[in-house]
């Protein structure tokens, strides 16, 4: 149990073009179908066993492969968090 102090995007992106939501080369085909979907964010509690993140994606095998990469995201601490301020300052449509 713990505060969610840090969820470490680079490597989220890095795993999510991995599993083919984005590009490596030019060439590569993207799935639209697969990425991450966030189910908590930084300065919530975070109870054991809690679901921090959903994996959309063909091949259950990929998930298992990387299932210590995929802990590694986040960053827990015993310590509250305050949360981030909204970062959106306006929208333009």
């Amino acid at each position: 149990n713990g505060y969610l102090s840090q969820i470490n995007s680079k490597a989220m992106g890095l795993l999510a073009i991995d599993l083919g939501a984005g590009r490596k080369r030019a060439e590569d085909k993207v799935d639209p179908a697969v990425g991450f979907e966030l189910c908590v964010g930084v300065g919530e509690i975070i109870e054991k066993g809690q679901t921090l993140m959903l994996c959309h994606c063909h091949n259950e095998k990929w998930v298992a492969d990387h299932k210590n990469e995929l802990e590694a995201l986040f960053t827990l601490s015993p310590n509250e968090v305050s949360r981030p301020s909204n970062l959106l300052l306006e929208k333009i449509c």
